[in-house]
């Protein structure tokens, strides 16, 4: 009607996962929000990383698409929010990122939608917050370019450089038990080359 598009009792799938949810109009935007359990293996076959070898798991996820009215017509971005407390989801490396299956730890993904790149931004519990660049590459499909992984809840920014980035500060860091983390990742006797930056 004249005040927007509104909806209960939606349900569909989402990238293959069965979702619940509605849709409403507040202000000059309509929001879509969607209910599913979302399983690791599922992001990491949209969007390709070598990070995904240390996450396994599925939990239940909260969505936000929030669709501004302006880019009907070409302006506003649409805006994409990923909520979870992580059950059932296990992140097996060293502190302060680790964590096992069985607890909780807020997550908090948040970006804009578009064609050709996809800019994500996280918040990790209160240990962790960074952002990532993946680029759409000639066979049209999203790939890993760069990401800052920065300890501590200071601001934090794309590195120049592709690849991944540890940033940040904290009291101590178990140097051996990363390295060791790194080398199991790549499956060989080096570390990881996603990361190839440290600013600590």
């Amino acid at each position: 009607n004249e005040h927007g598009l509104k909806a209960k009792g939606i349900t569909g799938k989402l990238w293959g996962e069965a979702v619940k949810g509605s849709i409403s109009h507040t202000g000059d935007l309509t929001r879509i929000q969607l209910g599913a359990k979302l399983a690791v293996k599922t992001l990491a076959k949209r969007y390709p990383s070598d990070l995904w070898k240390k996450i396994n798991g599925d939990s239940q996820t909260t969505l936000w698409v929030d669709v501004p009215d302006k880019s009907l017509a070409g302006g506003g971005k649409t805006t994409l929010t990923l909520k979870s407390n992580l059950q059932g989801v296990a992140i097996d490396l060293p502190q302060p990122i680790g964590k096992l299956k069985n607890k909780n730890s807020a997550l908090e993904i948040t970006t804009n939608l578009e064609q050709e790149i996809l800019r994500v931004g996280f918040l990790y519990a209160d240990k962790l917050r960074g952002i990532a660049l993946f680029k759409k590459n000639k066979l049209d499909k999203m790939l890993f370019d760069r990401a800052n992984l920065h300890l501590g809840m200071s601001r934090s920014s794309l590195p120049k450089n592709k690849g991944l980035k540890l940033s940040g500060h904290l009291a101590t860091l178990n140097i051996d038990q990363w390295q060791q983390a790194l080398i199991a990742n790549n499956g060989g006797a080096v570390p990881s080359s996603d990361l190839n930056q440290l600013d600590l």
